[in-house]
């Protein structure tokens, strides 16, 4: 577990050098706890669209979704300062995942989130292929004893350059 620095730390790190070509796409999807408003925030930003924003949870917990932050949704980034804008935005309060896979897969990652919304599990569709990549962290984590809960996963033909900035960081925690 890690402190809310080093998770700030390593969400720069990560998103300076994530995979983001012509031809990637840059995912990220909050797990809940957010208003309206934070995604109305987050689609104002320069190079985000938020694709899909829903409020989070089984139907017989609605009500309550009157009084707590309860959405959740997909945001797709266009630029690496942005995704850890979004991270930052999304992973307060809440689990937090940044997906980076070929641009092949939004179609699929779209889909999937719509048709299974709060159980979805994104990275596991950009996982079918070798040059995905998946970092996340779990914000609310931090009022428990430890720090923030994060992890992160990479395909088999991910960035050499990625998996060495990981290697790397994490020897020196």
């Amino acid at each position: 577990m890690l402190s809310e620095k080093q998770v700030d730390t390593l969400t720069n790190t990560v998103c300076s050098i994530m995979p983001l070509g012509e031809n990637d796409i840059c995912a990220v999807f909050g797990y809940g706890s957010q208003t309206k408003s934070t995604y109305d925030e987050i689609a104002d930003m320069s190079g985000v669209d938020v694709v899909w924003s829903k409020n989070f949870g089984p139907w017989w917990l609605s009500p309550l979704m009157w009084i707590a932050a309860s959405k959740g949704g997909l945001a797709r980034v266009d630029s690496r300062e942005q995704a850890a804008k979004v991270l930052g935005k999304l992973g307060s309060l809440a689990m937090v995942e940044l997906i980076s896979c070929p641009g092949e897969l939004y179609d699929q990652i779209l889909a999937h989130v719509r048709r299974d919304k709060w159980r979805s599990r994104p990275s596991e569709i950009a996982a079918k292929v070798g040059d995905f990549f998946s970092f996340g962290f779990d914000g609310d984590s931090s009022d428990a004893e430890g720090g923030i809960y994060t992890w992160c996963a990479i395909g088999d033909n991910c960035s050499v350059e990625l998996s060495h900035a990981l290697a790397e960081y994490v020897e020196q925690q």
